[in-house]
């Protein structure tokens, strides 16, 4: 691997300027751009690298003469030299990724302590170590496919080439990254991508025809899709406080096919318009740490504050207290966050239902890190 030393070296130069203010991988084509010299496989391979150092090394300070090579021989693709490279240099060639999980710890002395950031904080609802250790993989990718639309884009993937399995019927999951956006498919808004924990937050929902919903912190409209699919007989309002996403709401409707609903942009933490509602359901996709979603973004675990969980608790409090008054009574309110921190979630609920004229009637985590998705909580709050 004569490019390798190189590539480290650029690596260890890029990450002396890297502060975590921006994601990395917007980061990393903005390296690219200046580095115009790297070819596809040396900026795919760059970047697996980049993400693998972030991977392995979490809250922790790791030399990258460690992290890399660690990282790579865990997460890598079994089929890409590189990996190959690294395993073989680290004499873990074979064997079960658990036996490699656990060569790594008794050679780098990993602790999951040390790696997760504002680790007491964690719930205890969830398997911990488990969870923790999943970080060390690549998350994968997850298609939420329309109602009959199944069968055409499974063939259109095969036709492709692109490996892919198929978790529920409904549900397509790929490895490693393929031009997605160009596949027929795409264009006419068969599927979305959502992560398969996100998905099953659905499945709580109880929409009937005739009644009003609320998707009050929408983002760019994937579960206010989903929540439509289930019923498309329902009175639907949309918000969120930054216009750009409300335009990527605004595209993926128009590419589904589906009536643009009833929009609104405002912060609810401030306030809620007079006369609004009242909503027979609430879906409240909160701000928050985005903790469970980390094995996508892996450079948040170095350069997350701990200070900021209480921050976001407080900000969702705010949130919550405001959309509770336009609640319709017996109205259910679906409390959601990305976050495996109990400040964010179990705690703040109950918080809530104490302060509000709320019941929570179910809660739960919806964790998938063990196939190579996020961990979503989901309270479901009722009007009393």
């Amino acid at each position: 691997m004569k490019y390798l030393s190189t590539q480290m070296d650029r690596l260890e130069g890029l990450l002396k300027t890297y502060n975590g203010r921006t994601p990395l991988i917007a980061y990393l084509k903005l390296f690219f751009k200046e580095h115009r010299n790297m070819g596809s496989s040396d900026r795919r391979r760059f970047t697996a690298m980049a993400m693998a150092h972030f991977r392995m090394a979490g809250a922790q300070d790791m030399p990258t003469g460690t992290s890399i090579p660690w990282g790579m021989a865990l997460g890598g693709s079994e089929d890409d030299a590189l990996t190959g490279h690294f395993r073989e240099t680290l004499g873990v060639t074979s064997g079960s990724w658990a036996e490699m999980l656990a060569a790594m710890q008794a050679a780098t002395g990993w602790k999951e302590a040390a790696y997760f950031p504002a680790y007491e904080g964690l719930t205890d609802q969830l398997p911990v170590a488990d969870f923790i250790q999943s970080h060390v993989k690549p998350s994968s990718v997850f298609l939420r496919i329309a109602p009959g639309r199944t069968e055409a884009v499974v063939a259109e993937l095969n036709e492709k080439g692109w490996p892919f399995s198929r978790p529920e019927d409904h549900i397509l999951q790929l490895e490693g990254h393929h031009p997605l956006h160009l596949l027929a498919s795409n264009d006419k808004g068969w599927w979305e991508i959502q992560d398969i924990a996100s998905q099953q937050t659905g499945s709580w929902w109880t929409p009937e025809p005739g009644q009003l919903w609320f998707d009050c912190c929408a983002g760019s409209g994937g579960k206010s899709l989903q929540l439509l699919e289930q019923e498309p007989a329902i009175k639907l309002v949309v918000n969120d406080n930054r216009a750009p996403v409300l335009d990527e709401l605004q595209y993926r409707f128009d590419r589904a096919g589906v009536a643009i609903p009833k929009m609104m942009q405002a912060d609810l933490s401030e306030g809620i318009y007079e006369g609004l509602g009242p909503f027979d359901g609430i879906i409240a996709d909160l701000p928050c740490s985005g903790s469970g979603t980390w094995g996508r973004t892996p450079e948040r675990l170095r350069y997350f504050r701990e200070k900021d969980i209480e921050k976001m608790a407080g900000l969702q409090r705010a949130i919550i207290g405001n959309v509770a008054k336009v609640l319709a009574p017996g109205g259910k309110l679906y409390y959601i966050t990305c976050s495996v921190y109990a400040a964010e979630n179990e705690q703040n609920v109950e918080i809530v239902c104490r302060d509000l004229q709320l019941q929570c009637t179910r809660q739960t985590y919806h964790n998938y890190h063990a196939i190579g998705g996020d961990t979503l909580y989901i309270a479901e709050l009722m009007a009393v």
